[in-house]
């Protein structure tokens, strides 16, 4: 008889068990709605990390043209004139703008050439309003170079301007113009670091190159 009592009060009563499915109903709620908000925000995220790794690939594009275009006007003993700022008409028909330009020796494995591809390209990089961030480009021995504006290369619909940095001898500290500075000849100064600005909806990257300094003698790679 006294086991009988002992095994009876050990066990649940209905409302102990009513109880404790509702506290587990609840904690089964809290918990999905804290899922649902993790993978909203995950989603959320990765967005925003693809729009980032875009930034740094553009970048590094960019990056590795610049270098390739000194690194074969530092071995023809060029250097000095590699990346010069250079007055071009844009195929947008927008006029001439004076934009950060170099050459490339083997052209870039972007181009969209519709025949052989051809040697000795000349290169600008700017922003247009249609289409972003964008490369103009004509190789030298084209029969219509000089006499047509130069194609067109999209690197980043995302590309929203180009600044420019200038670093002042006398006050020790770089200045960011919107525009490439002229000399007091009239003359276009090439910048010591070039700032791309990316937009996305609400998100906002800047990058920044530090444009590389020619150095005589370095054979071309």
């Amino acid at each position: 008889m006294e086991l009988t009592r002992t095994a009876r009060r050990r066990g649940f009563t209905l409302v102990e068990v009513l109880v404790s499915l509702c506290i587990l109903a609840g904690l089964l709620a809290a918990l999905s709605i804290l899922i649902f908000s993790m993978s909203e925000l995950w989603g959320r995220g990765g967005a925003e990390r693809a729009f980032a790794r875009h930034t740094r690939a553009v970048t590094r594009h960019v990056e590795d043209m610049l270098h390739r275009a000194m690194r074969t006007a530092s071995a023809s003993g060029t250097g000095a004139t590699a990346l010069l700022p250079t007055k071009i008409d844009t195929p947008d028909g927008g006029g001439a703008v004076t934009l950060l330009s170099f050459t490339l020796a083997n052209g870039d494995r972007l181009i969209p050439w519709t025949g052989e591809p051809l040697p000795d390209v000349a290169c600008s990089l700017g922003v247009s309003s249609q289409s972003g961030l964008v490369l103009y480009w004509q190789s030298r021995i084209d029969l219509n170079y000089g006499k047509e504006p130069p194609q067109e290369l999209v690197l980043s619909q995302f590309g929203k301007s180009i600044a420019y940095d200038y670093y002042d001898e006398v006050a020790k500290s770089w200045k960011t113009t919107d525009t490439i500075q002229l000399d007091t000849s009239n003359q276009p100064v090439t910048p010591g670091r070039v700032r791309l600005r990316f937009e996305r909806g609400k998100q906002q990257i800047e990058t920044v190159i530090t444009l590389p300094v020619a150095v005589e003698g370095v054979p071309a790679t």
